[in-house]
């Protein structure tokens, strides 16, 4: 007796079934079958880059926003100098710097902004100063420091960012010569 599900050997049958097609026949329609499935993929991939680009559009980001696919856009803060055409380009007696700079929000809301100004000698960071400032949107801190630069070669970079993003500026300055 054959176990359950398993038929004797000699029982089974290769010939193919009446009702199904020769496997040697019909090679036609296997060889197209990869070409209209590169048709789909070629149809997927402009579909895909009709998105992207309609995302890239100020309507389409809106329809990503009301789907819940996008957050809006929160503003920005900028960073400059107060008076870039009056900026020192010389560190003064004693190496200090009076450093002076523009911190504007186009924020959405009132925000807390943390500033940090330092040069970097050596691979190493050397920090000069640094504070917060609150603004609402539209409004611009002005910032006075007077800081000690360590210069030790013919120039250094005093480098402000705010704190936590990419925003910042640099101001290089000659050394005093040393006599």
């Amino acid at each position: 007796m054959p176990e359950h599900g398993v038929l004797p050997t000699d029982t089974l049958s290769v010939d193919p079934a009446p009702d199904r097609p020769d496997p040697g026949a019909g090679t036609e329609q296997h060889e197209r079958e990869p070409r209209r499935h590169r048709g789909g993929m070629v149809v997927v991939l402009v579909l895909a880059a009709a998105l992207l680009l309609l995302a890239e559009s100020g309507a389409g980001r809106g329809v990503l926003r009301a789907a819940g696919l996008s957050q809006q856009r929160t503003g920005y803060a900028s960073l400059s100098l107060s008076d870039p055409a009056g900026a020192p380009t010389t560190l003064g007696p004693g190496n200090e710097l009076d450093l002076r700079f523009a911190l504007h929000s186009a924020e959405t809301s009132t925000r807390s902004f943390t500033w940090s100004a330092a040069t970097w000698a050596g691979g190493v960071q050397h920090p000069l100063a640094g504070g917060s400032v609150e603004l609402v949107p539209g409004q611009t801190a002005l910032i006075a420091r007077t800081v000690h630069v360590p210069c030790t070669g013919r120039r250094v970079a005093v480098h402000v960012t705010l704190v936590g993003t990419s925003t910042g500026i640099d101001l290089w300055l000659a050394c005093p010569r040393r006599r």
